[in-house]
Formats: C-alpha cells, sequence, structure tokens
C-alpha cells in the first residue's frame, strides 16, 4: 500500500491524472453539444419533412427493423386524376404536396367525430395564412375513386397541419385501405444526420416507390440546419484532434511513468520481489490512479448534470450517448495493457 501511495504522488502520475482528467471532461462535454445540436437540426427536419413509401407488397416489418425510421403512418394513397372536386375554381393540386400526382388520405381516429360523408382538409399554415383560395373549401362536394366504387363527401373544415391531408371517418378508412392494390406509410427519419442512408436502404428495397418530401414555412429554418451542420462538422473535428492529442500526451506520460518505474523495478527485484510480483504491483498502481480518476470524473459529471437539471430544468443524459461514457470509461481503465507491453518490450 505504501508503494502504491509513493506512486500517487509522483509528478508523473500527478500530471497524468490531470490531463486524463481535463480530456475526459473536454470529450465528454464535446459530445454533449454535437448531440444537442445533432437533436436540435433533426427535430427541425422531423417537423418540416417526411418520406412517402408505397408499394404492391406490405413492406412494415422492413420499415420497422431500419432504427432511424420512426413515426411509420399507414396512408392512404390515391391518384390525383381519382380525386375529383365540384367546385372547378378548386385544383387538386392544392390538396396534394410535394408530387402532385397523389392525395394522401389519413383516418380520423375518432378526433373530429366525423360521419361517413365528412372530410377534413388539411393545409400547411404558413399557406392557409397567406391564401383566401382555402375558404371556397367548405362545403364542397369531393368524389374519391377506388378501383370501381367512388366514395362521395362533403368538406366539413379546412384546419391548418404542417403538410396537405385528407382526414375521413375511421371506420370508413378502414374499409377503403382494404380495397387499395398498394401499401403506403409515410416514415420520419430520427436523426438528420442518417437520412442519406435511410433514403439509400430504402432505394434498394425492390417494389417500393418512395419521394422525400420538405415543407419549410420559414428559409430561416433551412439556414438553421445549414448552420448548426457545419457546427456539428467542426465540433467533430475539434473533437477527434482533442483525442488525438490525448493520446500523443498519454503515450509520453506512459513513456515517463515506464523511465521512472523501470528503476524501481530493479530496487524491487534486488529486494526479493519476482517479476510476476512487480508486474502486479505496478497493474495495482495504475488501476487505482485510474479508479480515482473515474470517480472523480463521475462525481464531477452527475453535480454537473443536477445543476443543469435544476437549474435549467434541462437533463444533459438526453443529450449525452451513455455508449459514449461506456467507451470513455473502459479507454482509461484499460490503459494499464500498454504500459505492461513497453515492459515486456524494454526487458
Amino acid at each position: 500500500m505504501i508503494l502504491v501511495k509513493g506512486f500517487l504522488r509522483q509528478k508523473s502520475s500527478k500530471m497524468y491524472f490531470a490531463i486524463s482528467f481535463v480530456s475526459l471532461i473536454t470529450i465528454s462535454t464535446l459530445l454533449i453539444l454535437n448531440t444537442h445540436y445533432r437533436n436540435i437540426v433533426s427535430d427541425i427536419y422531423r417537423k418540416n419533412s417526411y418520406i412517402l413509401v408505397t408499394g404492391k407488397e406490405d413492406y412494415f416489418s422492413r420499415l420497422k427493423s431500419q432504427k432511424s425510421i420512426v413515426d411509420i403512418e399507414n396512408v392512404l394513397l390515391i391518384e390525383s386524376d381519382n380525386v375529383k372536386l365540384s367546385e372547378e375554381k378548386i385544383q387538386t393540386s392544392q390538396l396534394s404536396d410535394g408530387n402532385k400526382n397523389y392525395v394522401i388520405i389519413l383516418s380520423d381516429k375518432g378526433r373530429y367525430n366525423l360521419k361517413e360523408s365528412d372530410l377534413i382538409v388539411e393545409v400547411p399554415e404558413f399557406i392557409l395564412k397567406n391564401t383566401s383560395e382555402y375558404s371556397m373549401f367548405k362545403h364542397t362536394k369531393i368524389g374519391v375513386r377506388i378501383k370501381n366504387d367512388v366514395e362521395s363527401f362533403i368538406i366539413k373544415d379546412v384546419i391548418s397541419a404542417k403538410f396537405n391531408r385528407l382526414i375521413i371517418n375511421s371506420e370508413l378508412y378502414d374499409e377503403l385501405i382494404k380495397k387499395s392494390n398498394f401499401h403506403s406509410y409515410v416514415l420520419r427519419i430520427s436523426d438528420y444526420g442518417m437520412k442519406d442512408e435511410v433514403v439509400k436502404y430504402l432505394s434498394n428495397i425492390n417494389g417500393i416507390e418512395m419521394e422525400l418530401i420538405e415543407s419549410y414555412e420559414f428559409d430561416s429554418e433551412i439556414d438553421t440546419i445549414q448552420s448548426i451542420s457545419s457546427l456539428i462538422d467542426t465540433i467533430s473535428i475539434i473533437c477527434s484532434i482533442v483525442i488525438f492529442l490525448f493520446s500523443v500526451i498519454f503515450l509520453v506520460l506512459s513513456h515517463n511513468i515506464l523511465s521512472d518505474e523501470m528503476l524501481k523495478m530493479r530496487l524491487e527485484l534486488y529486494l526479493g520481489y519476482n517479476n510476476r510480483t512487480i508486474k502486479k504491483l505496478l497493474l495495482l498502481k495504475i488501476t487505482t490512479l485510474n479508479i480515482i480518476l473515474i470517480i472523480l470524473y463521475s462525481t464531477l459529471f452527475g453535480i454537473i448534470a443536477v445543476a443543469t437539471n435544476s437549474v435549467f430544468n434541462l437533463s444533459i443524459y438526453d443529450y449525452f450517448d451513455l455508449t459514449s461514457i461506456f467507451y470513455i470509461l473502459l479507454g482509461t481503465l484499460i490503459t494499464p495493457v500498454p504500459i505492461l507491453l513497453l515492459i515486456d518490450s524494454n526487458k
């Protein structure tokens, strides 16, 4: 125990401890910031975009298996030519977004207590505010053809939403979707950074037609995504540089510790310790140092978590991947290994 205490008091051990502690806190902070900004971008993107997927086969299980796909919603997709409005001034294209060749119909799921003849039109809020044409929609008759059957509706109301949708009675919706020859889903992506990967994944599924729809109310939202994405890239570069510098410093400090211990090893061999016992003792010294480091790091991290939650009502664990903590701490614990390897190589 005396030898362990002496090891902890060494200048090289103190430098190793201080630099490791600062590096852990710095890397953790950068990872938290990175995840925090990724969440901001992903929230903006998720609210303003979706992917429409349709095919003759039901691919629900394959869509659900993709972890980056969330909010899978079954929809009824109708070609625009099969939707007819009694008011000639109203264009079918005003009922759709993105590709004007189709209209999306949803179930009201009991939210609006619609009769089978009722229909609600959802229109993006910013369009509804700036366009008076939609006032003509109310009480307009609309016909929807599915196969050889035509369902007639009266538009009960026009409400603001994020995208263009038609909403009908849930029971009627269930009947109509059984008649459809296609399985259609609206998907959202959990992480903006995974957009390209998800699009590529869907593109490789045979029999699926896919379309990415984006609708931003303000140009500032697009600017925000671009600027924060650039900031995320910068943080990632800084984090990589910090990890690289820490690795170099760690190797230098490990070499210094090794040099100090090599001198002591000769003395310990002279005192009668065998080589195996000396190695175990060195492992105990460095492991003790790292355990103290982990305890202080975890304590400080916990204090910061409690403080941010109390003052700002914000949980930093919502912005930090616990897997990253695991790898950081695991990396700290296994640091004795390269030092022992260096000892073997210097024999």
